[in-house]
């Protein structure tokens, strides 16, 4: 499946996807949007979320998807202080620690404790994934 191809998919899931609106907003900003603007326009992205950031900045989404365009790019410093503010903002938010043991697992290597914590804290919370 190629870049346009899964774009369109999640144009699909979203139109399909039976969840208020509020949630197709959010699943917009967060699959269709955010794969558009961080694929192609990374720099744009990251100017963008942090206007966001700076005008709701009790508004743990926007750091969430800063925090994602930070780590598509390889940034990971910066991906995992938006991934800690997300986690401050939002504690009982799976994703949070899922993807902040994402960002420990680069820097740390799979048994690092933050690591083993992070991901046993997303799972608690609710996170499924296939690779935990």
């Amino acid at each position: 499946m190629d870049f346009v191809d899964s774009i369109g998919a999640k144009a699909r899931q979203i139109r399909l996807a039976p969840v208020p609106l509020h949630g197709v907003v959010q699943l917009a900003a967060a699959t269709l949007g955010w794969l558009i603007i961080a694929a192609i326009l990374g720099v744009m992205a990251i100017a963008d979320y942090t206007v966001l950031v700076e005008r709701a900045p009790e508004d743990g989404d926007y750091y969430e998807f800063r925090g994602a365009v930070y780590l598509k790019s390889g940034d990971l410093q910066k991906a995992l202080a938006d991934y800690n503010k997300l986690v401050e903002l939002n504690p009982s938010y799976s994703v949070g620690y899922h993807e902040r043991a994402r960002i420990y697992e680069k820097l740390d290597g799979k048994k690092s404790p933050r690591v083993v914590s992070d991901y046993a804290k997303a799972k608690k919370l609710g996170y499924l994934s296939s690779k935990m």
